[in-house]
């Protein structure tokens, strides 16, 4: 609900107030989300995760760009143009085509790139993160849309941009990599030791579990055998 909110405070921004077109257009948007979600699943071991990170970034920048562009020259038309409230609409959905890959991208290359030991805790702060970033869009930006129109999108603009660069020259690709592969890229050779001594004994220790249990029940066999020996 939050989320049409939003679309519907950025279709009125370009004079599109009709609440059936409005409808209508949450309603594409959201079948266009399901089928770019599960393409970005589909390419995610095939592209990688940097791969699809970096594109997504640079087709929402990109998005952003010609949005905020089409937005300004929509309003100082005094909203006559329909081509231009047609572009806006348009950018909604190419948004999308950007947003999702990074969506499926990220949790997976944060796991991945986090020490096997921290991966839980690494995940709830990402969660924690994302959580975070939706109350902040879901309850700032149809305020700053209302107060500054297009101009907001600026923000997002350098934000898209700057997080470009960071991908581009610090996110190295983590696909077909191993625990102990992923740990060199990030900490050095020594950290792939590491993680290949923590693997070994992990299965040493379950290996000495599954020889105690085994242990366990043939000596409780041997009891029972001789208990009915004894009767």
């Amino acid at each position: 609900m939050s989320e049409f909110k939003i679309i519907s405070k950025v279709l009125n921004s370009v004079n599109i107030t009709k609440p059936e077109t409005q409808l209508l257009i949450n309603a594409l948007i959201a079948v266009f989300r399901v089928g770019c979600s599960i393409v970005s699943a589909m390419l995610i071991d095939r592209v990688g995760r940097r791969g699809l990170i970096l594109f997504g970034t640079t087709t929402m920048f990109l998005v952003f760009i010609i949005w905020t562009i089409t937005s300004a020259l929509n309003q100082e038309q005094n909203f006559h143009n329909k081509g231009l409230a047609a572009a806006v609409v348009a950018m909604i959905f190419l948004f999308q085509l950007g947003y999702q890959p990074v969506g499926a991208s990220a949790i997976v290359y944060v796991i991945e790139s986090a020490p096997f030991s921290l991966r839980a805790k690494t995940s709830m702060i990402f969660q924690l993160c994302a959580y975070t970033a939706s109350v902040f869009n879901n309850f700032v930006n149809p305020i700053a849309i209302d107060a500054i129109k297009w101009r907001y999108y600026i923000v997002y603009c350098v934000i898209l941009a700057f997080e470009i660069v960071i991908t581009f020259f610090y996110l190295p690709e983590t696909k077909g990599r191993g625990l102990e592969e992923i740990a060199e890229i990030f900490d050095g050779p020594a950290a792939a030791i590491t993680v290949h001594s923590e693997k070994v004994s992990g299965l040493g220790h379950d290996r000495g579990s599954s020889d105690s249990q085994k242990s366990d029940q043939a000596i409780d066999h041997l009891e029972v055998v001789q208990g009915a020996k004894n009767v």
